[in-house]
């Protein structure tokens, strides 16, 4: 395969274009899609619980759309996206080690002005961004950096099944409490009263985002960051994304993913496996989801967070492979060529999608926010995407990196890297 990782290149500069490997390109390219899929019902809706009476999308078309959803996206993007992170920081330490220069500093320099950068994203456009938490989980990855092989994979299980534990304790602790009558009509009193705050900050998120002013908004966010916060530290999310972070870093600490993308038996029974574990795992994951009550603990909830924490992956995984497949072959190559434009620019694009949805949905720009379902959001993902693709096709031809990766790499640097594409 005619790519290689940039490890002999000088670990000084950033890694030029024409060193990176297209399947990591086209995994991130592919892994941008799939994140919009999964964020634009938060780009048109609130963050919080839905109240019944509110829902949108009750006709089938959108049922069907949001069960597609739930079973192919959901947790399957972010979990490749933070494969891919892991594994990219692997790659850079390997290519410093290799030519003895310090790694650790101006790595965390990286770390920081990725977290400026998803601070403004947050600031400026939207409450569910991931960069800030990948910013501040990518310090502790650095712990890891010189542990061995069978000590991060137990780590990255740890870290996936740890929301289960925590789901299986919480519902444990309500459940034996609620053996006490008194203390049993307190729950219910409580849990009444957090619904009724839910339904109030959804209903109130619901008209500011629809029709307030750009001040109005910004304020409205600061308020959401709170719950999203809190949504990374307890419903899986910021466990999961370390568990990916640690498996991707394992995965290129030595290499082994470009091993395995040249392993055409591994990669079709890894293939095979995948699909099947996934398929069983994430139908599961359908019905708890759908059936467990989003903020109380339960037997459901419990199954949805054992099911989401083998089918995320599991599908994750099969995409990963069923790309490489593709890989081999020159035709598909071509075919997938736009993807890896967009995953050159994968930052630019992804911040891209903040400042269109929000131009489209909140009340400083077409105001539609809470006018839309699951079918019409999958079709405006699809023009986004055309959008994405053709715009990161245009400035590859003429630009080596997208604008904000631009500003990553020269402040990571501390200096100005040339952008124009050379001739």
């Amino acid at each position: 395969m005619p790519s290689t990782s940039g490890v002999d290149t000088d670990p000084r500069t950033p890694t030029a274009p024409a060193e990176r490997m297209v399947e990591l390109d086209t995994l991130r390219g592919f892994a941008v899609f799939g994140i919009l899929v999964v964020n634009m019902a938060y780009f048109y809706n609130p963050f919080y619980p839905v109240p019944t009476h509110l829902e949108q999308g009750t006709d089938t078309i959108d049922r069907i759309v949001k069960w597609g959803l739930l079973f192919f996206a959901a947790g399957k993007f972010y979990t490749l996206f933070s494969f891919l992170f892991g594994l990219g920081m692997a790659l850079q330490m390997t290519r410093a080690q290799a030519s003895g220069v310090p790694f650790i500093t101006r790595y965390m320099r990286r770390l920081c002005i990725l977290f400026l950068i998803g601070a403004a994203h947050i600031a400026f456009f939207w409450a569910g961004d991931i960069l800030t938490a990948y910013a501040v989980l990518g310090f502790p990855l650095l712990l890891f950096r010189n542990r061995s092989d069978r000590s991060i994979l137990r780590w990255s299980v740890f870290f996936l099944i740890l929301p289960v534990v925590i789901s299986m304790a919480l519902f444990g602790l309500i459940e034996l409490a609620a053996k006490s009558p008194e203390t049993a009509a307190q729950i219910e009193q409580d849990f009444a009263s957090s619904a009724a705050s839910y339904a109030a900050m959804y209903t109130q998120s619901l008209h500011v985002y629809a029709s307030g002013t750009f001040v109005e908004i910004a304020a409205q966010r600061l308020e959401d960051i709170q719950y999203t916060s809190l949504r990374y530290l307890f419903n899986g999310n910021g466990p999961h994304i370390f568990a990916s972070f640690l498996f991707g870093f394992l995965v290129g600490r030595w290499e082994s993913f470009r091993m395995i993308a040249a392993d055409i038996p591994r990669i079709r029974r890894l293939m095979g496996w995948s699909l099947a574990i996934g398929i069983v795992a994430n139908l599961v994951y359908v019905v708890a989801e759908t059936s467990s009550h989003p903020t109380r603990p339960s037997a459901m909830g419990i199954l949805k967070s054992a099911s989401f924490a083998i089918g995320a992956p599991a599908f994750s995984c099969f995409y990963v492979v069923t790309i490489l497949l593709l890989l081999r072959q020159q035709r598909w190559r071509e075919h997938l060529a736009p993807l890896s434009a967009v995953g050159r620019m994968a930052l630019s694009n992804y911040l891209m999608q903040s400042l269109i949805c929000t131009t489209l949905f909140y009340g400083y720009g077409l105001g539609l926010y809470g006018m839309i379902g699951p079918a019409a959001g999958l079709s405006l993902c699809v023009a986004i995407w055309m959008l994405q693709t053709g715009v990161s096709l245009w400035w590859g031809k003429r630009f080596r990196f997208g604008p904000v990766e631009w500003l990553w790499r020269s402040l990571t640097y501390l200096k100005v890297q040339p952008i124009r594409q050379k001739g």
